[in-house]
């Protein structure tokens, strides 16, 4: 919810949402992300700090007008091919963003100008979708920057991974690939 939404709800000036919601804030039932965006955090999120990542990069994206997709070693997890868990919550956008701390979720925001013509998957969360690369886009982007897929040994078992898996298409990689350096494909 905005700012606005909940001054509106509460019916008062908005200048007053911020003192309103203080000690819910303190006591973990809501979570500011971005100036302006407030997210309730449900009963099971509560010692997190806030929902996880797939859950909160949707609103929150959406709030600053940024267009986005989850990609690297966290889309990689989504399409059932890292082994390891990921120390942060990896996202592309089409702009700088700085880097945050949401509960106990680390997002790194990584400028992409390739954003807009990337193909994604619609995954559904409980406030409706988050956009993650496709399974094809997901592989030429964890090989096109392997630092930021914590190096290249995992860059490499996490491209086996999903090689092996059955929805990757040669095909769609191969479409995809002038889109991303000749290194990468």
């Amino acid at each position: 919810m905005t700012t606005a939404e909940i001054a509106q709800i509460l019916a008062v000036p908005r200048g007053q949402v911020r003192q309103r919601l203080h000690a819910p804030t303190q006591r973990g039932h809501w979570v500011t992300p971005a100036s302006g965006l407030w997210i309730a955090v449900p009963l099971e999120y509560r010692l997190w700090g806030a929902p996880e990542g797939i859950e909160v990069i949707e609103p929150v994206m959406k709030h600053l007008g940024i267009q986005y997709y989850v990609g690297w070693l966290s889309a990689a997890a989504i399409h059932g091919a890292s082994h390891n868990a990921t120390q942060q919550f990896q996202v592309a956008v089409a702009r700088t963003v700085r880097d945050r701390k949401i509960g106990r979720t680390r997002f790194r925001f990584v400028n992409r100008s390739r954003v807009p013509v990337i193909p994604v998957i619609e995954r559904q969360t409980r406030s409706g979708s988050a956009r993650v690369a496709s399974i094809e886009a997901t592989a030429l982007d964890v090989c096109d920057a392997p630092h930021i897929a914590d190096g290249m040994d995992t860059a490499a078992t996490v491209v086996i991974e999903l090689a092996e898996q059955p929805k990757l298409s040669m095909q769609k990689v191969l479409a995809l690939s002038p889109h991303f350096p000749a290194a990468a494909a």
